[in-house]
């Protein structure tokens, strides 16, 4: 099944027609006009049934540490964390929480 789409203000461009490996979001300020609408909680329920129907058996993400909300969010959806990454590079770098799920019990 292919899938397509992308963000709001067009940054971000999809077409998936195989596994699954890493998604992605957009962080600017049209795109984040969206938080708080329940659309965080639609896409990942869709990874989650993707996961199921495709025999994945763990789900893994890596979230900015200065993004308490999505931290806060990703725990409440089952998640626990396994640690930091260094992300970017120069003045960019900064750490990722590395979090994870059994898909049988997220």
């Amino acid at each position: 099944m292919k899938l397509q789409g992308g963000c709001l203000c067009g940054a971000m461009r999809y077409e998936i027609d195989g596994p699954l490996y890493e998604v992605g979001n957009c962080h600017c300020s049209m795109c984040r006009r969206f938080h708080g609408t329940g659309i965080a909680t639609e896409l990942l329920a869709a990874a989650k049934e993707h996961a199921r129907r495709h025999l994945h058996d763990v789900l893994w993400l890596g979230v900015s540490e200065h993004n308490a909300r999505a931290i806060a969010f990703y725990r409440k959806h089952g998640f626990k964390s396994l640690g930091v990454h260094k992300v970017g590079a120069g003045h960019h770098e900064h750490e990722d929480v590395l979090m994870s799920c059994q898909v049988s019990s997220c």
